[in-house]
This record gives C-alpha cells, sequence and structure tokens, in this order.
C-alpha cells in the first residue's frame, strides 16, 4: 500500500483522510494498513457515503444526510424478516430524540429475508475499519434503492402532468360567441 500522497477529497464513497492522519498509519501494523486499503477499496464506489479517519484513526461514517455514526460501533441484530436492524453510536446532527454520543437505532430494508441474513452473517465476522465498510455498503445500496423508488414516482407524477396536457390540448373545446 503506497502512503506518500494522501488527498482530501469532498466527494462520497470513499474513505477520506486529513493530511494528518499519516502520524497516525505510520505507527499501523502493515496489517492494519491493509485492513484501511481494503476497506477503501470496498467502499469505493458508493454514492451516499463515507468514512473519515481522523488524525488518531478515529472514523466516522457521513452520509450528504444527517446520518452520522461512530466508526468501530456497529451492531447488528440477527433479521427475522427482509429488515437488518442495527445499532451505533449517533454522530450527526442532534434533534429532540437523537444526541451526540447516544445509541441509535435503525433498519435496512433487503429484497428478502435471505439477503438481510447474508448481510448479517458478512457483517457479523468482521470487526473495526472492515465492519465499517461493510456497514457503509449496505447502507449505500439501501439509499440508493430508495432514491430509485422516488425517482420512478416522481417520473410517474411527471408522465400523468405531461398526459392531461396532452389530454388537454386535443379535446380542448373554446365555444364561439
Amino acid at each position: 500500500m503506497k502512503l506518500n500522497s494522501i488527498q482530501h477529497s469532498p466527494s462520497f464513497g470513499q474513505l477520506r483522510m486529513q493530511p494528518q492522519t499519516i502520524e497516525y498509519l505510520r505507527d499501523c501494523t502493515l496489517k492494519e494498513q491493509d485492513e484501511i486499503d481494503k476497506a477503501g477499496e470496498l467502499i469505493a464506489k458508493t454514492e451516499y457515503y463515507h468514512i473519515d479517519m481522523d488524525e488518531n484513526g478515529d472514523r466516522t461514517i457521513v452520509s450528504p444526510f444527517a446520518n452520522q455514526y461512530v466508526g468501530g460501533t456497529f451492531d447488528v441484530k440477527r433479521p427475522t424478516d427482509e429488515f437488518l436492524c442495527y445499532s451505533a453510536k449517533w454522530a450527526g446532527r442532534e434533534n429532540a430524540s437523537l444526541k451526540k454520543g447516544s445509541i441509535a437505532s435503525f433498519c435496512i430494508k433487503f429484497e428478502s429475508v435471505e439477503a438481510a441474513s447474508k448481510a448479517y452473517e458478512e457483517i457479523s465476522k468482521s470487526s473495526g475499519i472492515t465492519r465499517d465498510a461493510i456497514m457503509v455498503k449496505h447502507l449505500d445500496k439501501a439509499t440508493r434503492r430508495e432514491a430509485e423508488r422516488n425517482k420512478q414516482a416522481r417520473e410517474k407524477v411527471r408522465a400523468q402532468q405531461d398526459n392531461a396536457e396532452i389530454l388537454l390540448s386535443k379535446y380542448l373545446c373554446v365555444e364561439k360567441k
């Protein structure tokens, strides 16, 4: 793994580090550096989530929304349906029910109970930055599915509105006086 040049990028889908992180990386074993590199590769194509690593190696899972979690705190529950429920320490915007440092619980909807169970097994077998990266991958996939559903709903409404305009222009009756 090459550590000579660390770039800061504002885009999502990355493992992002500040230049000061180099000291932490230099103190990591080669095995730890390899895990960090593999985690970065795993989330390289995510669109809505990334992992920020600070100069102490502490991680924050970040989305462009208010969702932010403290790295290394994900806990998943064995699914009984297509929902994989998880909890993690909240690091995002505070509101009436979520305070920084509190444990937040959410669920990710999968296509089936089998898919949720497979994700549970994958996450349960992992730890550290690898677990964070796997969670980012699943959170991102769920967010992309939701974005696609929203896009399709908007397109349906737009098609209905366009069709209404076509019908009106086709059958508009203007009385002559």
